[in-house]
C-alpha cells in the first residue's frame, strides 16, 4: 500500500516536469529561429547626409563606424538583436559614446534594408555589395578617358566644358547640389577652380605663343609644386594631432616628390597634331612615386574617397603610359572633370552603396605610406644620381639628355627611360 502510494506522489510530481520538458523541447526552436542573426556590412545614411557603417558579425555583435570627411572616423563595438523584422543596437558598456542608434526599434522594410527615425532625422539601413560600386567607378574611369581625349582633340571642348559650363554650374547647380554636403564650403569651390585654372593656363600653353616664355614654363611646374605643398601640409597637420606616423612618412615622401621636379624649362607644345603640352624630363618613375604618395594621402586623409582617388590617378597615368610627357595635361583635365562631378553628385556619390569600401585596417595604411616614401626615396636617389653624373645644376635646367628628351618627344610609345636610368 505505502509503495503504490510512493509511486502515485512520484507520477504526481514527474508528470508536470516531463510536460514541462516537451514544452519546452518544442518552444525552444520556435524561440531560436525568431532570432535572427546578420553578417557583413551595412551602409547607414541619414537624411542629413552623415554616413555610418554598420559592420555586423554572427555572435550578436556589430562595429559601428560614424564617417567623418573632416576627421578621423569614429569606431565602437556594440551589440543587436535581431527578432523578426525588428533589429535593435544596444552599448555593451553602457553609456555609448555613439548613440544615434540607442532606443529605436529598426523596422525592415525590403530586403536587406532597415529604417527608422530619431529627432526628426531619417535613417536608412541598407545591405552594401561591392558590385555596383565596382561599376560606378568602372564608368567614371572611362569617362575621364574620354574626356581627356577630347580635351586633347579640340581647344573648343576645353572652352567650352572648363570654362562656359563651370561658370552655369557655379550659379544655377552647385549652390543646390552641394548644399548639407561635405563640399559645401568655399574651398572646394576654390579647389575645383584652381583645378580648372590649370587646365585652362595648360590650353593655353598648348595653342598660344606662352609656351616660348620661361616664365610660363615656371606657371606650368609651380601649379604642381603647389598642390603637392597643400597635402604635405595636411599630413604633417593631422600627423601632429591626432594621426599616426604614417602622416610623416608620407608628408616626407611628398616633399620628396617636390625636390626631385626638374627640367620645366623643357615644357613646351609638340608638333604632333594633338599640339600636347610635353614635359620631357617628368619620368614614369616620378609619375608613379608620385601616385603612390597621392594615394596614400588620400587613404591618410580623406578614406572614404580611396578607391575613386585611385581611379582619377589612373585615368591620368594611362594616358602617361602611351604618350610619355603628357601626364600634368591629363592630370589637369581629368581632375577638372572629376571636381566638377563631384560638385554637381556629391550626396548620390559619397553614398557608401556607390564607393568601394577598403578594409580599414591601420598595417595597410602604415604599408601604403612606407611604399610611398621608399618609392620617392629610390626615385631621389636616381635623380640627383643623375644630376650629379651630368652636372645638371642650373634652375629648371633638365636632367634627361637631348636625345632621350627627343625620343620622347617624338613617339607615342612608351619610352621607359624610368628603367634605363635606374
Amino acid at each position: 500500500m505505502r509503495k503504490s502510494t510512493s509511486i502515485h506522489w512520484l507520477k504526481i510530481l514527474f508528470m508536470p516536469m516531463l510536460s514541462l520538458l516537451l514544452f519546452g523541447g518544442i518552444i525552444s526552436p520556435l524561440i531560436a529561429q525568431e532570432r535572427e542573426f546578420l553578417e557583413g556590412k551595412y551602409a547607414v545614411t541619414r537624411s542629413d547626409n552623415q554616413v555610418f557603417i554598420f559592420s555586423f558579425s554572427k555572435d550578436g555583435t556589430v562595429i559601428v563606424t560614424e564617417k567623418n570627411s573632416e576627421d578621423k572616423d569614429f569606431k565602437e563595438k556594440q551589440k543587436y538583436e535581431l527578432i523578426g523584422d525588428k533589429l535593435t543596437i544596444m552599448p555593451i558598456w553602457p553609456p555609448s559614446v555613439i548613440d544615434d542608434f540607442n532606443d529605436v526599434t529598426m523596422t525592415k522594410a525590403g530586403e536587406g534594408l532597415f529604417t527608422f527615425s530619431k529627432d526628426g532625422l531619417d535613417y536608412e539601413v541598407q545591405e552594401h555589395s561591392n558590385w555596383p560600386a565596382i561599376m560606378h567607378t568602372s564608368a567614371v574611369l572611362i569617362a575621364l578617358l574620354i574626356f581627356n581625349y577630347l580635351c586633347r582633340w579640340s581647344k573648343w571642348f576645353v572652352w567650352a566644358t572648363c570654362v562656359i559650363l563651370p561658370l552655369y554650374l557655379t550659379i544655377y547647380v552647385w549652390p543646390i547640389t552641394t548644399v548639407g554636403t561635405a563640399v559645401d564650403t568655399w574651398f572646394h569651390v576654390a579647389k575645383v577652380w584652381s583645378a580648372l585654372a590649370g587646365s585652362v593656363f595648360f590650353t593655353l600653353v598648348r595653342f598660344t605663343k606662352l609656351n616660348n616664355y620661361k616664365w610660363a614654363k615656371f606657371v606650368v611646374a609651380a601649379i604642381l609644386a603647389i598642390n603637392i605643398v597643400e597635402a604635405v601640409l595636411r599630413d604633417f597637420e593631422l600627423g601632429t594631432g591626432f594621426g599616426g606616423i604614417y602622416h610623416f612618412l608620407n608628408g616626407t615622401a611628398g616633399i620628396l616628390s617636390i625636390i626631385t621636379l626638374s627640367g620645366w624649362l623643357t615644357i613646351k607644345a609638340d608638333s604632333s597634331k594633338w599640339k600636347d603640352m610635353v614635359w620631357p624630363d617628368m619620368t614614369l618613375l616620378w609619375i608613379i612615386a608620385y601616385d603612390v604618395w597621392n594615394w596614400s594621402y588620400i587613404c591618410n586623409c580623406i578614406p572614404e574617397h580611396a578607391v575613386m582617388g585611385l581611379i582619377v590617378l589612373l585615368s591620368c597615368t594611362i594616358p602617361a603610359f602611351y604618350k610619355v610627357g603628357t601626364w600634368l595635361q591629363a592630370r589637369a583635365y581629368t581632375l577638372s572633370a572629376y571636381m566638377m562631378y563631384i560638385m554637381s553628385g556629391s550626396k548620390w556619390i559619397s553614398h557608401p552603396l556607390n564607393n568601394v569600401l577598403l578594409p580599414d585596417d591601420p598595417t595597410f595604411i602604415i604599408i601604403l605610406a612606407m611604399c610611398s616614401l621608399g618609392l620617392n626615396v629610390y626615385n631621389a636617389y636616381v635623380h640627383f644620381g643623375m644630376m650629379i653624373r651630368r652636372k645638371a645644376w642650373g634652375f629648371g635646367q633638365p636632367v634627361l639628355t637631348l636625345a632621350e628628351q627627343e625620343a620622347i618627344v617624338a613617339t607615342n610609345k612608351t619610352f621607359p627611360h624610368f628603367i634605363k636610368l635606374a
